[in-house]
């Protein structure tokens, strides 16, 4: 046995049994059959379990994984048999052993008792050796006294031959952070985790009511607006409701949560939770009669088998239940799938109305049932026959030795699966809610979107907007960090990180943005200036500066006497595109060392900043494809996890929603780029990309930097960093394209006008600069590609993840 404590969250336990069995021994010849054969798992099961060949918890083996069947293979004298199996010590038990092949592990709050007790076939079997490798913290106490050791800290036990094997007992006492997170089940520790949770709910609740009352106070001042402030109104309060509503929701999805762990709640409250949960996005949908309709279809079937058949109604005796066997698990599931689907029905109708009252649909775009009604239906069958395959391998994987023609199995496997069923709904919503961010996202850019409408600048000059784009950015863009020890408790403090590491970036380098540097001969910042009909100006003057150097560069060619005299023609008109004019009318020039290049290429493709946004939302998205692929398989599919998410209910479907997570997040990021273009430092758009992208990365090297503190694994975080840098500075680049997209008729390629843009020796430097970028995503690539994916409860955090 190995236990291996560092870089990971929980100590992860490997054992390894090699026997030589004897060709004498009876059932040598059942391991030569096959895998699905009875015999064969009657002589593996002779060999690993004796007298408990496992079932569907009753054994504790619930935790046990193996990556292949076991190994046998001809050798000298009879048969070679190789069994390693695997899992986490990730649950605080101190009255059931965990058992792992022949080992027994007892979790207590302070230290860890390994015994070994292999199956009663191995009694009479010569032990050549018995290792036990306690990892870096090595044993507290061994008995008996082992014979030998082994590296640094491993125990070896070498009975004689005519002795049985030892009753072993090891003693470990892990470091206290693997000790930590193996308590997080524990009443305290969850309640913790879970307050944690629901406090970053509830700061995220608090900012946008905040910034939904600074925005009706702005609204409410702009007399003379006339629609647009009816229009901005309804954003906002859609805003404000759905504020409340996450609270609601955060205390009906986390808090039943947290009461269950400490409490021990019925699952029949889980299932009326979650149907209030639909019932209360459909609430404040308000959609069509169809879809309410809808909704009470759904609603229905479960309302009355908890009506009649739950353990915390009083009717339960009235009506006998008319479902068994397999008649029950197919009848769990449709009620369990109507509730999921209301849940999924509210979503849709929720996300709905916030896109609608803040103008994001185009031409209002209605809700009907006659493409909702088949896309939840969908979404139903698709999730419940994942859940289903999920719950059946997880049988087939716990009950692999039992033997398969028994009628007790038979019933056993459908007792499993229908008590899987019905989970199917709590536990649904748990991974559904987990996205509630999308909604909030669609609030925020709803308000966003009208505000933009007010200001050409910045979101960054009235506070209200500055306020919500700074929402914006950890709840769509940032990870989901915080996470130690398995515990959320401090999760809340980097969404707040998130928000300041925005902040200081865009603040670090206001001093060179190209906007906000002042005329020469006047107090005036350039962008006080930049009116509609002056950026036509601006973009005509760029246009003659980058042929009048085109002309210079072909002078330099080949001089001459006339060539001297065209030359500073050139230079005098060069000269006189420079001249500008501030606020008032008085003559003044452009900011030094700024070219009318950089200062057209400053104001970004649109008029105002939420335009801005939206093109860069738009490349964002075209570049973030392939990143949300690497992303995905990095996250879901490498190592372990993919085999984790296979016998998880909503594995499957989450690594495709991963896909989405992860292609809303560069997406995000690029509306962000975008709306803060005019106030980000640079001329070029790989440099205004970098802010933004410092502000994604900061965050996640403060986390990277608990991590270490926490010895736990920082797998994969560089690679987001430099995949999201490697986004955003194709977006910039293209964002410069897009300010001069009247010129492409002019060009045979995009790539001549991108020459023209930016001289050959910035396109150079450009070229090198993503290179580097590549190489970097490719090197960190191979370094973890190796790496192993994370336990069940690590992986499954996502459940209740926030982004």
């Amino acid at each position: 046995m190995r236990l291996q404590h560092d870089g990971r969250v929980h100590t992860k336990v490997t054992s390894e049994l090699v026997v030589h069995v004897p060709s004498g021994w009876p059932l040598a010849y059942q391991l030569l059959l096959s895998e699905d054969s009875e015999l064969y798992r009657q002589a593996v099961a002779c060999l690993l379990r004796g007298e408990s060949p496992g079932d569907a918890g009753g054994d504790g083996r619930y935790a046990e994984w193996r990556s292949a069947e076991p190994e046998v293979s001809p050798e000298k004298g009879g048969l070679s048999f190789r069994a390693t199996a695997y899992s986490w010590i990730d649950t605080y038990d101190d009255y059931n052993d965990m058992l792992i092949g022949p080992w027994r592990i007892r979790v207590g709050a302070d230290s860890w008792q390994i015994g070994f007790e292999p199956s009663g076939a191995l009694d009479s079997a010569t032990w050549k050796a018995i290792t036990v490798d306690p990892g870096s913290s090595g044993a507290a106490d061994a008995r008996p006294a082992p014979t030998t050791g082994k590296g640094t800290a491993s125990l070896v036990w070498k009975p004689g031959a005519d002795e049985s094997a030892p009753e072993i007992s090891v003693t470990v006492e892990p470091d206290w952070q693997r000790s930590l997170a193996a308590q997080h089940n524990r009443p305290l520790f969850s309640f913790l985790s879970g307050a944690g949770d629901l406090l970053s709910q509830l700061v995220v609740a608090v900012l946008l009511l905040y910034a939904a009352r600074l925005e009706r106070r702005r609204n409410g001042g702009g007399a003379g607006q006339g629609q647009l402030d009816a229009e901005q109104r309804k954003a906002v309060d859609s805003l404000r409701v759905w504020a409340w509503i996450t609270l609601l929701l955060a205390l009906l999805v986390d808090g039943d949560d947290m009461l269950f762990e400490m409490f021990w709640w019925d699952v029949d409250i889980g299932m009326y939770v979650t149907q209030a949960t639909g019932v209360l996005l459909l609430v404040f949908a308000r959609p069509a009669r169809g879809v309410v309709c809808a909704g009470a279809v759904l609603f229905l079937p479960a309302f009355l088998a908890l009506l009649l058949w739950s353990r915390l109604t009083p009717f339960r005796d009235a009506v006998p239940y008319p479902f068994s066997g397999w008649e029950d698990v197919v009848a769990t599931f449709v009620v369990q799938g109507c509730v999921v689907g209301l849940c999924l029905l509210g979503f849709a109708a929720a996300g709905w109305r916030l896109a609608r009252d803040g103008g994001l649909l185009s031409g209002g775009f209605p809700l009907r049932m006659r493409w909702t009604g088949p896309a939840v239906v969908l979404g139903i069958v698709f999730t419940a026959v994942c859940y289903v395959a999920a719950s059946e391998r997880n049988w087939r994987r716990v009950t692999w030795l039992r033997p398969h023609d028994v009628a007790e199995y038979g019933t056993n496997h459908i007792e499993y699966l229908a008590d899987n069923a019905y989970w199917f709904a709590a536990n649904g919503q748990n991974w559904l809610f987990a996205y509630t961010w999308v909604l909030t996202g669609t609030a925020i850019l709803g308000v966003l979107r009208t505000a933009g409408r007010l200001s050409t600048g910045s979101p960054l000059g009235a506070k209200p907007d500055r306020l919500l784009l700074l929402v914006f950015f950890p709840v769509v863009i940032g990870l989901d960090l915080g996470w130690y020890a398995e515990s959320g408790a401090l999760s809340w403090v980097w969404l707040l990180a998130h928000m300041a590491a925005l902040r200081l970036m865009v603040a670090v380098g206001s001093s060179r943005v190209v906007l906000c540097l002042p005329l020469d001969g006047s107090t005036d910042a350039l962008g006080a200036t930049m009116t509609g009909p002056r950026r036509t100006a601006l973009m005509d003057r760029a246009r003659r500066y980058r042929e009048i150097h085109a002309k210079l560069r072909r002078l330099d060619q080949g001089q001459s006497d006339d060539s001297v005299l065209v030359r500073y023609s050139l230079e005098q008109e060069l000269n006189g595109l420079h001249s500008w004019s501030d606020s008032s009318g008085q003559p003044c020039r452009l900011p030094p060392r700024i070219s009318v290049v950089d200062a057209a290429l400053s104001l970004g493709p649109e008029d105002n900043w939420w335009a801005n946004g939206k093109r860069g939302a738009a490349l964002a998205t075209v570049f973030g494809l392939p990143a949300s692929v690497l992303a995905t398989w990095a996250w879901s599919v490498r190592g372990d996890s993919w085999n984790t998410a296979l016998h998880y209910g909503f594995g499957v479907p989450d690594v495709l929603l991963a896909f989405f997570y992860w292609q809303l997040g560069w997406t995000g990021a690029g509306f962000v780029l975008g709306a803060l273009w005019r106030r980000l430092p640079g001329r070029r758009g790989p440099v205004k990309a970098l802010p933004v992208a410092g502000a994604f990365g900061l965050p996640i090297g403060l986390d990277a930097l608990a991590r270490w503190v926490m010895n736990e694994s920082q797998n994969s975080l560089v690679l987001y960093v430099v995949t999201m840098l490697l986004v955003l500075t194709l977006t910039g680049i293209a964002l410069d394209l897009e300010s001069f997209r009247g010129e492409n008729r002019y060009w045979q390629s995009r790539l001549g006008l991108l020459l023209s843009l930016y001289q050959m020796r910035f396109l150079s430097l450009q070229i090198a600069y993503l290179v580097v970028q590549i190489l970097g995503m490719i090197t960190i690539w191979e370094f973890f590609a190796d790496a192993g994916g994370p336990p069940p409860s690590e992986l499954r955090r996502s459940e209740g993840e926030t982004r």
